[in-house]
């Protein structure tokens, strides 16, 4: 074998090196964009220049570090300036139309699939505008870029202005609006909702909510929500459906195959979806109390009164001044009234009806009479049921027999209540404990108290006269007698026939035989003294 001939193991060793090289090449590489991109964040240059930038370098610095995950307003636009940015944009278009040369790249694809919406083809221009956004959104990027695009939030055009890319951005709403006019829903919906995660302050927010709404209130089966009134929740603690005659209410089935306006699965849930995209995006928007109102009147409909109330108690505290606020107000009186369960369970549902009723009254002048008469009535009706509760406590410790608990609840409800048919009741069982404490211990009661109504106790029982009572008498102590124990040992007992036992427990002989008498002191007898 000639000394230049390379054996099989040592062309492995040399490929493992060579692996070996390039992982810590790439380990490096790995390292140093990692320092890059931490030196973003403070800018390395300002160290060079002057201590004043160097503080407020470090300054900027910290104060990213203590704000730590929150969310950032960089970006965020309120209406008016919503307002102005689409009229700058409109102004840039206007200009790029006379000079004809579309100095603005990709306007002119927009413009083409534009008139394809204005003719009504709406499909080719769903189409268009789908390609023209994702031709936007990667437009600019590299190919590492590209592929964790996924994964990165904000814009993605270095030279969009710092809301984004306007051409984008209309892209992405005309393709909602096309899928809108298409009765595409659900895909609608899916459209405007990555709308608003790209651009969650989007010029076209105003016209995003109204689509929204629109599509909930066609899920939800009852378009016209202003005509829900404080009769849809008249209390009657029966958890069926308020709305009777042919003001019926069907709830959106769960599985949908017929209807292409509908998503597939959870109708319903997709409506409160879009409902809470509303008024989360656009929480001081014209919609939001609405969608809020028309949540709360949807659990209301459907017979989930601790939703609704809880819907509703958003609405007044958030928006008082909404003309929603005073139904609000009402219709929450009355679905925690509705939510209430039964003397088995808490008062608390009952407590807030009561004291939504009662404001609502003093709150509310210009209420109708019957709308009045309505909650007089139920708070009546509470008054009724606060007294079952009290009863409800009597019969539970009748079960029990226990006569002290029976005459303390049965006296609050003859002073509480006096005119009340429950106060009648109270009085006869009153009587009845009395029966049973003049005639002595009774069978129903505690058969761990017979013990203290056997000497006579007031309450347990009858009382028995101390005559009849025997007296103890008085116990004279005298000295143990001494007690001695059998022993088993016969040399010790003195008789030898006794018999051995030839076997033993495991217990009984773990134990130390007896050989002897304990050694027992006796107890002086002070009889005598």
């Amino acid at each position: 074998m000639s000394a230049n001939t390379i054996t099989p193991a040592a062309r492995g060793l040399r490929r493992g090196r060579r692996c070996l090289q390039w992982a810590l090449f790439a380990f490096v590489l790995a390292g140093v964009s990692t320092i890059v991109g931490c030196a973003s964040i403070l800018d390395v240059t300002a160290l060079k220049k002057d201590p004043i930038e160097v503080d407020t370098a470090l300054a900027q610095s910290s104060e990213t570090e203590d704000r730590g995950d929150r969310a950032s307003i960089d970006g965020v636009m309120g209406p008016m300036e919503r307002d102005l940015s689409q009229a700058s944009w409109d102004k840039q278009k206007r200009e790029a139309a006379v000079t004809g040369a579309f100095g603005i790249e990709g306007l002119a694809e927009y413009e083409a699939a534009e008139k394809l919406y204005d003719a009504g083809n709406y499909r080719a221009a769903e189409k268009a505008f789908k390609k023209l956004a994702k031709e936007r959104r990667k437009r600019g990027l590299s190919f590492l870029e590209s592929a964790t695009e996924a994964l990165r939030t904000g814009v993605s055009d270095p030279a969009a202005n710092s809301y984004g890319d306007p051409i984008e951005e209309d892209a992405l709403f005309m393709t909602a609006e096309s899928q809108f006019k298409q009765k595409k829903y659900s895909w609608a919906q899916d459209s405007y909702d990555r709308l608003l995660e790209r651009y969650p302050s989007s010029r076209h927010l105003d016209d995003v909510t109204r689509s929204m709404f629109a599509i909930a209130q066609s899920w939800m089966g009852f378009p016209d929500a202003q005509n829900d009134n404080v009769e849809l929740a008249s209390g009657e603690l029966q958890k069926t459906n308020p709305r009777t005659g042919d003001r019926s209410f069907d709830k959106p089935s769960f599985f949908n195959v017929t209807d292409d306006s509908r998503p597939l699965f959870d109708t319903s849930g997709r409506a409160l979806q879009a409902l809470q995209t509303i008024w989360l995006h656009d929480a001081n928007g014209p919609l939001a109390d609405d969608a809020l109102m028309l949540t709360a009147n949807y659990h209301l409909q459907t017979g989930d009164f601790v939703e609704a109330a809880r819907v509703y108690q958003l609405l007044r505290e958030q928006y008082p001044d909404s003309p929603h606020f005073k139904d609000a107000y009402l219709l929450d009186s009355h679905v925690r009234l509705a939510a209430y369960e039964g003397p088995g369970y808490d008062d608390k549902s009952l407590n807030s009806s009561r004291q939504l009723k009662e404001t609502a009254q003093r709150l509310f002048p210009d209420l109708d009479p019957t709308q009045r008469q309505k909650l007089s009535e139920e708070l009546d009706r509470i008054s009724e049921i606060e007294v079952q509760r009290e009863w409800h406590q009597v019969e539970f410790y009748e079960s029990k027999g226990n006569d002290a608990a029976i005459v303390l609840h049965c006296n609050v409800i003859i002073n509480k209540y006096p005119d009340s048919k429950y106060a009648e009741m109270a009085r006869k069982t009153l009587e009845k404990v009395a029966d049973r404490r003049r005639s002595g211990p009774s069978s129903s009661l505690n058969p761990f108290r017979e013990k203290d109504n056997s000497v006579g106790s007031p309450v347990f029982g009858g009382i028995v006269p101390r005559s009849s009572v025997p007296r103890p008498t008085a116990k004279v102590k005298s000295p143990p007698a001494r007690v001695t124990l059998p022993s088993n040992d016969a040399s010790i007992s003195g008789n030898p026939t006794t018999k051995q036992p030839t076997k033993q427990g495991f217990i009984r002989s773990l134990l130390r035989p007896v050989t002897k008498d304990p050694k027992l002191q006796p107890i002086d007898d002070d009889s005598s003294e």
